[in-house]
Order: C-alpha cells, then sequence, then structure tokens
C-alpha cells in the first residue's frame, strides 16, 4: 500500500512475496491520501510543518481502513475467513511505537510476544531473504530509522523488558516512552454518576 512511499519497500514486498508465493495486491494510497490532506486543510490556515506528526500517522490509519476492507471483500467473495495480522513485535509495544487507531489495529498480534532479536532469528530461520532480514527497520514514513526516531536501540529495550541491566539515562528514556504512551493501551471511560 504504497503512499509517499520508498521504492525500496515496495521491491521488498514483492520479493518477501515470491519467495514464500504470496498473492501480491499492490494498491496505491498517494492518490487517496493527498485528497484527504488537502481537504483536511481547505478553511484551516495551518503551516505543513505543523502537520508532519498527522501526516506520518494517517497513512498507516489509511493503510488499517484498507486492510480491513481487502478481508472483508475477499471473506465474501471467496467465502474463506480473511484476517488482519498485526505487525507489532514486544520491543515496538512496550515502549509504544505505533500509530493509535492505525497499525494497532489487528485481528492477531502475531509478532507481540517476540523482541526485535527473535523476530530476526525467527526470520532467518524460515528463509526471508537477508535483505530483508537484515534491514535496518525504518517506519518507511519519516525518513528516519526506528531507533534514531525513539532515540533508544531495540537491544536496550529488550533489556529493560527483560529487566537486565542498563545504562540509568536510557533507562529513564525508555520507561518515559513507555508511560508518556500508555494511552495507547487503555481508552479511558467517562463513568456516570
Amino acid at each position: 500500500m504504497p503512499c509517499h512511499s520508498n521504492s525500496e519497500d515496495k521491491k521488498s514486498a514483492y520479493n518477501l512475496a515470491k519467495y514464500f508465493g504470496f498473492r501480491m495486491i499492490e494498491f496505491d494510497l498517494t492518490d487517496i491520501y493527498d485528497l484527504y490532506v488537502e481537504k483536511i486543510k481547505k478553511g484551516i490556515k495551518v503551516d505543513d510543518k505543523d502537520l508532519i506528526d498527522a501526516n506520518i500517522n494517517l497513512k498507516p490509519r489509511l493503510r488499517t481502513a484498507t486492510l480491513y476492507y481487502y478481508a472483508s471483500m475477499l471473506s465474501h467473495i471467496e467465502n474463506e475467513t480473511y484476517i488482519v495480522p498485526g505487525t507489532s513485535n514486544a520491543c515496538e509495544l512496550y515502549v509504544g511505537y505505533f500509530t493509535k487507531g492505525g497499525d494497532n489495529i489487528s485481528d492477531i498480534l502475531v509478532l507481540a510476544d517476540l523482541t526485535v532479536d527473535e523476530v530476526i532469528k525467527i526470520g532467518k530461520y524460515i528463509g526471508v531473504p537477508e535483505s530483508i532480514v537484515n534491514k535496518t527497520p525504518n517506519d518507511g514514513l519519516s525518513g528516519m530509522s526506528d531507533e534514531e526516531k525513539l532515540g533508544v536501540t531495540y537491544k536496550d529495550i529488550t533489556k529493560v523488558i527483560n529487566k537486565e541491566e542498563v545504562n540509568k539515562d536510557i533507562y529513564k528514556k525508555i520507561k518515559d516512552l513507555h508511560d508518556k504512551n500508555n494511552h495507547k493501551f487503555n481508552t479511558p471511560i467517562y463513568r456516570k454518576k
């Protein structure tokens, strides 16, 4: 589902699908995204730099809606049950590195109990091509690696999850990310009196 995406990501997706024999459906979201942003900005005086995070987060939200549309459509057409798998791993979930209402929405969380290192080991074991399994993790949206964006390494996040020792400043940064993003897991409920 390219959307002003890096062409290398598209190539990786096609290579992976070909390697494992998956059917590939490409649905380019670029025009939908552009129209959406244009319509939202109409009548609102806003500088593009103020929209960076909103624009980045819109992409996974559009992708999630598209995945659910395809799952519903294909379930009906093929008389099979299609579900949407989540791709967040334990490290990403621990620090809340996902888009609320976007890539955190799924029917099953396949990698949620696995750290980044464990995901890579499994990828190597099942034969994911080296160019993909060793690719620097990035969101494909911001132009930064995940670790650059987070300001911490996945190795250190894994240590915190496993209750291993890490530098106290790094621990604080990871704990702050975890605490700051807690709202992504717990939606407050207004209770009537």
